[in-house]
């Protein structure tokens, strides 16, 4: 990532060319920090919407909790992830977020939007694609936890995980870290704890994965994992030819 570009725009980047009035609209976003130490609620579902978030370093997650107080972890949050567009339509918050490890979100107000949306339409066209790739995301996580075993679903999830990660830090030194829990984890894909400890156990010893120091972890064979899960990468080019011309 450039040193002068933050995250929202380095990921967006890898999509489509930003113009200086698209960078320099997207800074005016993340103009302002808040710091939060790990597992800080940040948000809680209900609460009216007051601001919006681009994470610029750390892990979030947004999750909701059953009425038997069981959680269901629904998105993880890395840099350059936008917080909360899901809550736009109703201006309530819709899941809660917490922070998985010390995060550095930028937040803004919903109206900051109106200025991208009026002033820089090619801009509101990739954020509104991206908010569609977050749907396809979704259907893919559903066809995971509903149709894949244990091992499948964790592979599934480490494969999104890395090419996520990708986006914003296209040279990823192995290994590298998740900032979840075994328990995060399961709440994640569905599992228990323990069934997570045992699925990563077998993970490694297929010899396709290596874990060091708790959350340090190498994928050894991508390959080999993209078979298993038939993987589909949504965090592949868009297509923009719909998108308005500059």
């Amino acid at each position: 990532m450039h040193d002068s570009m933050g995250c929202l725009a380095a990921k967006l980047s890898n999509y489509v060319l930003l113009t200086e009035r698209d960078l320099a609209h997207l800074a005016l976003l993340e103009r302002e920090e808040q710091t939060f130490q790990r597992h800080y609620e940040i948000v809680a579902a209900g609460e009216p919407l007051k601001n919006l978030y681009i994470v610029k370093e750390g892990w979030a997650y947004s999750y909701v909790d059953t009425r038997d107080g069981r959680r269901q972890i629904v998105k993880l949050h890395m840099p350059g992830d936008l917080i909360g567009f899901e809550s736009l339509p109703s201006a309530t918050v819709a899941c809660s977020v917490r922070s998985a490890s010390t995060v550095v979100l930028c937040p803004f107000l919903p109206e900051a939007l109106q200025m991208v949306f009026s002033k820089a339409e090619r801009l509101a066209a990739i954020l509104f694609a991206m908010s569609c790739r977050d749907q396809e995301s979704m259907v893919s996580r559903l066809r995971a936890i509903g149709r894949m075993d244990a091992r499948e679903r964790l592979i599934q999830m480490l494969l999104d995980t890395i090419n996520q990660i990708r986006l914003t830090d296209a040279d990823v030194k192995w290994p590298f870290t998740i900032p979840l829990s075994q328990t995060e984890i399961g709440d994640y894909v569905g599992l228990t704890n323990v069934h997570v400890s045992k699925t990563l156990i077998r993970l490694e010893r297929e010899g396709l994965i290596a874990r060091s120091d708790g959350y340090r972890l190498e994928i050894l064979n991508e390959a080999a994992m993209e078979r298993i899960v038939d993987y589909e990468n949504y965090h592949r080019a868009l297509d923009t030819s719909w998108f308005p011309e500059y």
